[in-house]
């Protein structure tokens, strides 16, 4: 509904009331016109409720019927005034709809890129940041393990059996180390292996890598649990690896 038009349905509201009113008594037809822009038909309704004491006899000789008529333009008036109220307000937030509109878009262009990214990191180095910061922090967990192992048989080098005087791990020791040398086996399958040197994506950034850096590090972690070498040896082969692979 236009301006126009919702002008034009309120001014004809004002006209049916005030012409209505103006037959029953000496009524003000400024004030009742100001009433009528304020929805105040309370002119029309005292008639109304006059008339409604006899329906049939005021709906075929009185002005029931008028009566009824004017208050069905009243609501189309009010209803025209309420959409204006709500196009002026969704228009006041047009901005914020549209706003609104573009969030999930930016969203799935972001999950996208961002996968995109992901991949891309993958296929050029063959590894992620946060799998190297986790296989740092496996390979920490072992030497303190190591390092935990050396202090035990140490301690009991006096009375301990054999096993613990040559300075190997314990049972429970060894099996803490192998739960914890297959987390880093599935990590160091995703390491490159090509025949030439490289470079690793990490959280510092690029860290190079020697050639067949997957077998090399395997070898390593293989090294690691083997039960024939020492708490000492396996300490010498986490040295190693500090050495040989800089993302450590």
């Amino acid at each position: 509904m236009s301006e126009a038009s919702l002008a034009s349905d309120l001014q004809s509201l004002e006209m049916m009331a005030t012409g209505f009113a103006k037959r029953f008594g000496d009524a003000d037809v400024a004030a009742v016109s100001q009433r009528v822009q304020h929805g105040d038909l309370s002119d029309v309704m005292r008639v109304y409720a006059r008339e409604m004491q006899q329906p049939i006899r005021s709906a075929l000789f009185g002005d029931l019927v008028e009566a009824m008529l004017i208050q069905v333009q009243k609501v189309k008036v009010d209803v025209g005034q309420t959409m204006a109220a709500l196009d002026k307000l969704l228009k006041a937030n047009e901005l914020n709809f549209l706003l609104l509109s573009t969030v999930p878009a930016t969203l799935t262009i972001y999950t996208a890129a961002k996968w995109l990214s992901t991949r891309l990191s993958w296929w050029i180095s063959g590894g992620s940041r946060e799998m190297a910061a986790s296989m740092q922090v496996i390979v920490r967990d072992i030497d303190r393990l190591l390092n935990a192992g050396a202090g035990a048989a140490e301690a009991a080098a006096g009375n301990a059996p054999a096993g613990a005087r040559d300075g190997r791990l314990s049972a429970v020791a060894q099996g803490r180390l192998v739960c914890l040398t297959h987390y880093l086996r599935h990590h160091a399958l995703q390491l490159p292996n090509p025949a030439s040197a490289g470079t690793l994506r990490t959280a510092g950034g690029w860290s190079p890598i020697p050639p067949r850096t997957r077998a090399v590090f395997l070898q390593d972690i293989r090294d690691l649990e083997d039960v024939g070498l020492g708490v000492a040896q396996k300490q010498r082969v986490i040295d190693r690896m500090f050495r040989t692979f800089r993302f450590l």
